[in-house]
C-alpha cells in the first residue's frame, strides 16, 4: 500500500517547504520548515516515509528523508555533491 495514493505530497510556493495531506485536502502536515527550498517529493514503498531534495543556501541539492508523519529529516548519506531525484528501491531499503 503505497502513501503517495492516500496522501500526496506538494511543495508549497514561494515558500518552498514540504507538505502531506489527504487527497481531498485535509489533514495538512507541513513536513519541512525551510528556509531551504525543496523539491521532488518521493514516497517509500511502505508509505512510510519520503525522500525529497533540499537546497541550504550556497551548497548543493541534497537528499533527505522525513517520516510521513512528520519529524526531523535526515541526510539520505553524508555526501556533499549534489544529489537529485531519488528513487526507492521496490523493498523500501536503499535509494538510488
Amino acid at each position: 500500500m503505497g502513501g503517495s495514493l492516500s496522501r500526496p505530497t506538494h511543495v508549497a510556493f514561494p515558500a518552498g517547504t514540504l507538505w502531506r495531506s489527504r487527497a481531498d485536502g485535509s489533514e495538512r502536515s507541513q513536513l519541512s520548515y525551510g528556509p531551504a527550498p525543496v523539491g521532488l517529493p518521493r514516497w517509500s514503498p511502505d508509505g512510510s516515509r519520503i525522500a525529497f531534495i533540499e537546497r541550504p543556501r550556497g551548497r548543493p541539492w541534497r537528499v533527505r528523508i522525513v517520516p510521513a508523519d512528520g519529524g526531523e529529516a535526515r541526510a539520505a548519506t553524508p555526501d556533499e555533491r549534489s544529489q537529485t531525484d531519488a528513487s526507492w528501491s521496490p523493498d523500501g531499503k536503499t535509494l538510488a
